[in-house]
């Protein structure tokens, strides 16, 4: 039972990074509608001697009729300057701003301001495969049966 569950851990944990990709990678074809910044500041966080953040921005859009909210703004950069305003501006999204929103059309909640792949994302995917091949490697030597 014991290999069984550490194959199954191997799979879940390649699938998981592959489904993330795949969904990052798409969201480049999403179709996208405007939307508007409801919310946009600083997130800061003190640490020791100096103080860091992260950009938070909340976004309201509409799809089919039905109203939505986003938070996401990028998988793939860690700037926040977006093109706002129908691209009249290039900055950091503020409230009262016109924003394109990308929208997975299988599921409208899902959704980014700047669609792409996290340039990140591959490290994930090395580290998922090499630790697949360990829990097979493990599962493997352990002298229990398959089921």
């Amino acid at each position: 039972m014991f290999a069984t569950v550490l194959r199954f851990a191997g799979l879940a944990l390649i699938a998981a990074v592959a489904v993330t990709a795949a969904v990052q990678f798409s969201s480049t074809r999403w179709p996208h509608v405007s939307g508007t910044v409801m919310a946009g500041n600083w997130d800061v966080i003190a640490s020791g001697y100096r103080e860091r953040g992260n950009y938070r921005v909340i976004y309201s859009y509409q799809v089919n009729g039905k109203d939505y909210v986003g938070r996401c703004i990028s998988w793939a950069t860690e700037s926040p300057v977006i093109d706002v305003n129908g691209g009249k501006e290039n900055r950091l999204p503020g409230e009262g701003d016109t924003v394109e929103v990308y929208y997975a059309s299988m599921m409208p909640s899902l959704c980014v301001l700047v669609p792409g792949m996290s340039p990140g994302l591959w490290i994930w995917g090395v580290v998922a495969l090499l630790t697949a091949v360990i829990l097979w490697i493990v599962a493997r030597m352990s002298h229990h049966p398959m089921f």
